[in-house]
């Protein structure tokens, strides 16, 4: 699927009041226009927002926004989580590949979306300038564990967001969709993500 395949399937799933409001409730303000629900917690409610512009320009895209997933991955990164993902990516040269792959993607994924949604001025500015998620400028390394695991809920796709979802208890369910431990009792009828 190519990121504009992809864009054009998520801005199908239009954020209703509930969700923006959900999704403001958690941020405490609208930080950037959400544009669209690309994943949602097998309770229902929004896992991950696509959104990157508001009063100014965002390298992130996709947003966590389940206050306890939220949780758990802030636990995970202030225990080291980073420091060991990136070891473990580097134990296998598929792995380190499979990473450095996803981080394009990413910035494929971005100039999408600039493409799309900005003005020329801002389109020039912008554009390109991506080597990862999260903004990062060098695809080896893991920026912000928040964005990966937000990248792998989105697309699936995303080797450090599958070791962080694996590493917190996360279990990939039907259609890759990730159960997490705090819905146990929901693993019977997960609400499909938007990845296809």
């Amino acid at each position: 699927m190519t990121p504009e395949e992809r864009i054009e399937l998520w801005l199908e799933n239009k954020p209703e009041e509930k969700d923006t409001a959900f999704i403001r409730e958690f941020f405490g303000r609208e930080r950037y226009t959400p544009l669209a629900i690309v994943d949602r917690c097998p309770s229902g409610h929004p896992r991950v927002v696509l959104s990157f512009r508001g009063k100014s320009i965002s390298m992130t895209s996709l947003w966590l926004c389940c206050p306890e997933v939220h949780r758990r991955v802030s636990r995970l990164e202030s225990s080291g989580g980073v420091d060991r993902i990136e070891r473990a990516l580097g134990e296998s040269e598929e792995r380190l590949r499979d990473f450095q792959r996803s981080q394009g993607e990413y910035g494929e994924l971005l100039d999408a979306l600039f493409e799309r949604f900005l003005p020329q001025a801002e389109l020039k500015r912008h554009s390109g300038k991506i080597g990862g998620v999260a903004g990062v400028a060098d695809a080896r390394f893991v920026k912000c564990l928040h964005a990966h695991v937000a990248f792998t809920l989105a697309t699936g796709e995303g080797p450090a967001g599958r070791l962080a979802l694996q590493s917190m208890g996360f279990e990939e369910g039907e259609a890759g969709v990730w159960i997490p431990p705090c819905c146990t009792a929901l693993r019977e009828t997960p609400v499909k993500a938007v990845q296809d």
